[in-house]
C-alpha cells in the first residue's frame, strides 16, 4: 500500500471516530457533513505544513491529526452550545421547569384520587399504600433532571427537537401573524392561538344542550320500559350535568377569545362542574346490577338485559378510569385559566 493510501486512510478512520462523537443534534440535522468536510480540509492543510519536503506523509498527517486533537476533544466543542444556568442550559431551562410542574401535577392528582376513591369504597387503611408520594416525586425530579442535564451537555436547543420544516411553518406563521397585526407571545416570538375557537365550541355547545334534554325529557318511552328506573334517574342526573356542562361551552363560544376573565370564569366553572360530576359517576360506579345493556334481535325486537355479576369488576374499572379522567379534565381546566392571565395586555 502506498504511503498516499495510507495517509488517506488514516485521516478517514479519524473522521469516522469524530462523526461517532459529535452530538445526536448535529447527526440528525445533517450539519455534521459540513464539520467533517471542513475538518478534513484542516488536517490536509496541517499534514501539508508539517511536511519536510512540502509533500504529505503519513508521518505529516499523525502530527496533524494529533495538533487538532482527539475525536473526543473535537466534538466536545460542538457540544458547549447554549448559556450555562446550574447544569442545565438557560435555553431548556423553561422546558424544564414545565416538565417538573406537569409532572407534579399527575402524580398528585393520581395520588389524591386514589386515596379518596379507597376513602369513599370504605378501604381506608389501604388509602395510603398506593405508593409513597414523596418517594416518587424525589425520583421523578431526579429523573427529569438527569435527562435536561444530559441534553444540556449534548448542547441541545429546543429548537433541535423540531424539523427543518416545522421550523420553517413556524417562520412563516410568523410573518403572517406579524402582518396582520395578531398578537404575538413576547417570550417565544410566537403567534398566539386562539384561546377558544368559537367554531368549535358553538356547535358543539348547541349538539351537547340537544342531548342533555333527551336524557332529561327521555322522550323514547319504549326504551325506557327497558331500562332499570334507577337507571333511568341516574341517566336525567347526567342530563342536567351535561345541560349544564354544554351551556358552558356555548357561552365560550359566544364570548369569543377576547374577553379573556369572563373565558377564565367559565373555565374555573367547568372545573367545579367536573369536580362535583365526580359524585354522579361514582353512582354509576357503585350500583354495577342496575346496568341495562340493550340489543336487538330479529324475533322479539329490542331487549333489555342487566349486567351480569361476572362483569361487575370490569364495568367499576371503567368508571375508576373515567373519574380518573375527568379529574385530570377538571385540574387541566384550573391551568388553563391560569395560562390565560399573561394573554390580558396582549388583547
Amino acid at each position: 500500500m502506498s504511503e498516499e493510501k495510507r495517509a488517506k486512510g488514516i485521516v478517514k478512520d479519524y473522521l469516522k471516530q469524530v462523526k461517532e462523537k459529535l452530538p445526536e443534534w448535529m447527526k440528525e440535522k445533517k450539519e455534521h457533513k459540513e464539520v467533517l468536510i471542513e475538518l478534513e480540509g484542516h488536517i490536509w492543510d496541517k499534514a501539508e505544513e508539517f511536511s519536510e519536503e512540502g509533500t504529505i506523509t503519513e508521518q505529516s498527517v499523525r502530527l496533524a491529526i494529533a495538533h487538532l486533537g482527539t475525536p473526543k476533544e473535537i466534538a466536545r466543542q460542538y457540544k458547549q452550545r447554549g448559556t450555562p444556568k446550574v447544569y442545565i442550559t438557560e435555553e431548556l431551562w423553561p422546558y424544564y421547569k414545565q416538565a417538573l410542574k406537569f409532572a407534579s401535577v399527575i402524580l398528585i392528582a393520581i395520588y389524591v384520587f386514589f386515596v379518596v376513591l379507597n376513602i369513599i369504597l370504605g378501604r381506608p387503611m389501604q388509602a395510603f399504600e398506593f405508593f409513597n408520594i414523596f418517594t416518587t416525586l424525589l425520583a421523578v425530579f431526579a429523573i427529569i433532571t438527569l435527562i435536561f442535564t444530559g441534553l444540556s451537555m449534548e448542547g441541545y436547543f429546543p429548537e433541535d427537537f423540531t424539523s427543518s420544516t416545522t421550523q420553517e411553518k413556524r417562520r412563516k406563521k410568523r410573518e403572517k401573524a406579524l402582518q396582520k397585526g395578531l398578537p404575538v407571545d413576547p417570550s417565544t416570538g410566537e403567534p398566539i392561538k386562539p384561546i377558544v375557537k368559537r367554531e368549535d365550541k358553538i356547535p358543539g355547545g348547541i349538539i351537547g344542550i340537544i342531548f342533555a334534554v333527551l336524557f332529561i325529557t327521555q322522550p323514547f318511552l319504549e326504551i325506557n320500559a327497558l331500562l332499570h328506573p334507577e337507571f333511568l334517574s341516574l341517566l336525567r342526573l347526567a342530563g342536567i350535568f351535561m345541560l349544564i356542562d354544554s351551556s358552558i361551552t356555548l357561552t365560550r363560544g359566544i364570548l369569543g377569545p377576547k374577553e379573556i376573565t369572563a373565558q377564565q370564569i367559565t373555565l374555573i366553572a367547568m372545573a367545579i362542574l367536573k369536580f362535583a360530576s365526580l359524585w354522579l359517576f361514582f353512582l354509576f360506579l357503585s350500583n354495577p346490577e342496575i346496568f341495562t345493556i340493550i340489543y336487538w334481535t330479529e324475533e322479539t325486537g329490542l331487549e333489555s338485559v342487566l349486567l351480569g355479576e361476572q362483569y361487575y369488576d370490569a364495568y367499576q374499572n371503567i368508571w375508576i378510569l373515567i373519574m380518573f379522567i375527568q379529574v385530570i379534565s377538571a385540574i387541566y381546566d384550573i391551568f388553563k385559566a391560569g395560562k390565560f392571565e399573561k394573554y390580558k395586555d396582549l388583547f
